[in-house]
């Protein structure tokens, strides 16, 4: 079998997505051994005989028109001296259907099939009463694809593939996708999510609240995403929404209540109408933005890499021509410049090395910084932004 990655979209409900693998070892003498696995963590033997390993899962979705087709290609390792045979166990979103369930190796044709809600809590409430961890509970819930046994060689690496389809649920303009994961902390396992989204009207914004995504626009009606490479190994489900684009501003609420705080949250995710071809000819109003961070002594650790950061994001989305500066304060405030400067390549590399040199010290002037931040000579017919940084 040759293995191909697809693209993948995904937006979560707030459960988990999990592999998890029961396996069953089998040895000449026909004596069986029951291992469960958690594939981004954990393994349990009821029967300690043999154990497999997931080392690597590929995920891969396109979507077209609300349908999402999940492909999962799935690295299973056996570092033992016995031959073991197993079953997968995934679970999936409700309506979900098998399509395709492959497998390197000579044994006889596998099959699947996708066990109701009810069926897959009997599933999992027989493993969990024999290995005596509840961890596979957080799966109840959702269906379950079962497969058929097939064999995992002594020191060998098995690649499986499996395939399903399910129609995702939309609210209004958004479109939201599911990919089951485990909550668990200890993860190990990298997961490569790829997105592909096509859609008859143009897409206006592609979202993702549990992962950073690497997002490429190849036309209005498709964009393609994917998980970035340091997130590969972050728990939780992978949670993704798009939305189409409408006459006007596009927009969907998502609303989280909290009773303990007497409200709670909402997230706003809207997307901007397209401009038509007769705005596309009139040169769009240019931005100029001033950064001001905070390098006082409370910005050690992680917090001045995560505004560093966010600084080279904004700087790098400027376009050439756009304007901008970067003010840091402590008990003084340093400029990178006495004025803005013109966004190009060479004054965003030497913005970046200015931000990369920042370290924190002092105390926190933030008065003087945003006074010297205001009094920035603004430049005609831009849009001008003052955002501080904390």
């Amino acid at each position: 079998m040759r293995l191909v990655k697809v693209g993948t979209l995904v937006f979560c409900s707030l459960a988990s997505l999990a592999l998890f693998i029961a396996q069953a070892g089998a040895q000449e003498s026909a004596v069986s051994s029951r291992v469960t696995i958690v594939p981004q963590s954990r393994s349990f033997t009821a029967e300690r005989r043999g154990r497999v390993e997931i080392s690597e899962v590929d995920v891969g979705v396109v979507i077209l028109e609300q349908v999402a087709t999940t492909t999962m290609d799935i690295s299973i390792r056996n570092p033992g001296t016995a031959r073991l045979e197993s079953e997968l166990l995934v679970p999936v979103p409700e309506g979900a259907v098998v399509r395709g369930f492959t497998f390197q190796g000579a044994a006889g044709e596998p099959t699947a099939q996708v066990l109701t809600k009810e069926e897959a809590r009997k599933a999992y409430e027989a493993i969990v009463a024999k290995i005596r961890d509840p961890a596979l509970l957080e799966f109840v819930g959702y269906n379950l694809i079962r497969s058929s046994v097939f064999p995992v060689e002594a020191g060998g690496t098995q690649k499986v593939r499996l395939t399903y389809e399910h129609i995702l649920a939309a609210d209004g303009e958004r479109v939201d996708y599911v990919l089951v994961r485990s909550e668990s902390l200890e993860y190990n396992v990298p997961w490569k999510i790829a997105v592909k989204i096509k859609a008859k009207r143009p897409i206006s914004t592609v979202y993702s609240p549990s992962h950073r995504l690497d997002v490429l626009r190849s036309g209005e009606n498709t964009v393609s995403a994917q998980i970035a490479a340091d997130d590969r190994k972050k728990p939780g489900p992978f949670l993704l929404s798009y939305l189409v684009q409408r006459d006007g501003i596009s927009a969907s609420l998502f609303a989280y209540p909290d009773l303990k705080l007497g409200g709670g949250y909402f997230l706003l995710l809207a997307g901007l109408p397209d401009r038509s071809e007769a705005d596309r000819d009139e040169p769009a109003i240019k931005r100029e933005v001033t950064l001001v961070i905070d390098r006082s002594g409370s910005m050690r650790d992680k917090k001045l890499e995560q505004v560093r950061e966010a600084a080279m994001q904004i700087i790098a989305g400027l376009k050439d021509g756009e304007a901008f500066n970067i003010l840091t304060y402590g008990n003084s405030v340093d400029f990178f410049s006495r004025e803005p400067v013109l966004k190009s390549k060479e004054s965003e590399e030497k913005a970046f090395a200015y931000l990369k040199g920042i370290r924190p010290s002092g105390g926190t002037n933030i008065h003087d910084a945003l006074t010297e931040a205001l009094r920035e000579r603004l430049a005609p017919q831009k849009v001008h932004s003052k955002t501080p940084g904390t």
